[in-house]
């Protein structure tokens, strides 16, 4: 994963995303990852009216509480992630620690068309 550069605003130079703004509204999103820090992006996107394709071979139970109190805004896949899981999707976010991991998911959203983030 690319270093992000060093800035000349040292206010802001921790913050290493751009906050975007997309219309999610019905739209497909891919979520990889059980953590909780996946459940509140998982919330956040449901808020903005997204369908959510969740891939992960486990889920924490904040995350099984949100997918079972509204079961028909996720599809719920327990298991790796593969490419094929950006078919269809127009945002692909992924949780893991791993860099490895996070530029393969990077690139297999690019060749997708799909626009990604990993965390």
């Amino acid at each position: 994963m690319p270093k992000r550069p060093k800035t000349c605003f040292a206010r802001i130079e921790k913050l290493c995303l751009l906050p975007v703004f997309h219309r999610l509204i019905d739209a497909k999103v891919l979520l990889v990852g059980g953590s909780p820090a996946a459940a509140w992006k998982a919330e956040l996107l449901r808020a903005a009216g997204a369908q959510i394709r969740l891939v992960s071979p486990q889920i924490c139970a904040e995350l099984a509480t949100l997918v079972s109190r509204q079961p028909t805004a996720f599809d719920l896949y327990n298991r790796d992630w593969s490419p094929a899981d950006f078919d269809g999707a127009r945002l692909a976010i992924m949780d893991t620690d791993c860099d490895l991991e996070a530029a393969s998911f990077e690139q297999a959203g690019r060749m997708a068309g799909c626009s990604c983030q990993c965390h």
